[in-house]
């Protein structure tokens, strides 16, 4: 015979809890239907899932997950090393931490790093200030004389690298200002040829004045340096150079005209100079 559907109760007939009903409609007191759960109360994995808590639905109560506790995992002990304890005095903590020093290879002082092993191939001063700091640094830190080494070889290194890309970066605009004021000094002069000889009567005059002034030949290649390609430098001596007769700078054109002294000639260019 076919399972009869249970009708829901009539308003007037509402089961109390703890009542079931039977097969044939009718309501009794205690336990849980005998019948099989409505659509409406099945959890998409079948059952009912409004009468029985989730975590009985295999039986037990399924326990709360304990976190894993992280083991810290010690290192070996180093010979003739024991770890230091959680609790360690200040005084403990002290003669740990010189005992590995030693054990490292620690200089016991900062005159003990001597060249650093450099020997010949680099000449240390070991009194100047710089080197004191240096070494100075390197205890204070607990560095092995290998490792301040290697340190002040990357430092001198890094400083070459950082000279050289310096000097690359000051050549190129050096090159870049001479070729501006090349270009003006030609368009001033109206062609490359007037653009030359100004530049010769330039070489000539400085160098002149260079003798007379007695000025060494570093100061003279430090001149040439910083004012070798200022225009205005180029055009002074151009005109110097251009009236420069052996050791004399003659001024006019007629024959027996006073010829002025090196001194002269720069005091009329430059009036305001205490030459």
């Amino acid at each position: 015979m076919p399972d009869q559907i249970v009708q829901p109760p009539s308003q007037n007939n509402v089961p109390t809890p703890g009542d079931k009903t039977t097969a044939s409609g009718q309501t009794s007191g205690g336990g849980v239907s005998d019948n099989p759960p409505s659509n409406d109360d099945k959890t998409l994995l079948g059952g009912s899932g409004n009468q029985v808590p989730p975590n009985e639905l295999l039986g037990d109560k399924i326990p709360a997950t304990t976190p894993v506790e992280d083991k810290k995992v010690e290192p070996p002990p180093v010979e003739g090393v024991q770890p230091l304890p959680a609790n360690a005095t200040e005084e403990q903590k002290k003669q740990f931490k010189d005992k590995m020093r030693a054990l490292m290879g620690v200089p016991e002082n900062a005159e003990a790093y001597g060249d650093f092993g450099f020997g010949e191939a680099v000449k240390i001063d070991t009194q100047s200030e710089v080197y004191k700091g240096y070494t100075g640094k390197f205890h204070e830190l607990g560095f092995t004389k290998e490792q301040a080494k290697g340190l002040l070889e990357y430092h001198k290194t890094m400083l070459e690298t950082e000279g050289k890309n310096a000097q690359r970066q000051a050549d190129e605009k050096n090159l870049l200002y001479r070729k501006e004021a090349k270009e003006k000094l030609v368009r001033e002069c109206g062609s490359i040829e007037k653009f030359t000889e100004l530049q010769s009567f330039a070489e000539k005059g400085f160098k002149a004045a260079a003798k007379g002034a007695e000025l060494t030949e570093a100061d003279y290649n430090r001149m040439l340096a910083i004012m070798g390609d200022d225009t205005r430098f180029i055009k002074i001596f151009g005109h110097i150079g251009k009236n420069f007769r052996e050791d004399v700078l003659v001024t006019g054109s007629a024959p027996g005209a006073k010829e002025d002294s090196w001194g002269d000639t720069f005091n009329k260019l430059f009036p305001n100079s205490s030459m």
